[in-house]
């Protein structure tokens, strides 16, 4: 349920929705935290050893849906 970044920006309810933008940031891994009220960025990468922020994105959506990826570049 991805929406790109100015979709996501107006949606009244993003529950269920996803983005990736400039600024964002990922974990390496799987993880279940939210960043929200009583768990800040700071816990997020006190926690985490592979947290990063998104520094670019390429959305690479050509060919098959097998194919089809985003290329994150994060440091």
């Amino acid at each position: 349920n991805y929406v790109k970044p100015k979709a996501w920006q107006v949606l009244v309810t993003k529950t269920g929705k996803w983005t990736l933008q400039d600024g964002d940031f990922i974990v390496k891994g799987l993880v279940s935290d939210e960043i929200q009220t009583g768990f800040t960025m700071t816990a997020l990468k006190a926690k985490y050893d592979d947290t990063v922020m998104i520094k670019s994105i390429d959305t690479l959506d050509s060919g098959s849906f097998e194919l089809q990826h985003f290329q994150i570049g994060a440091s």
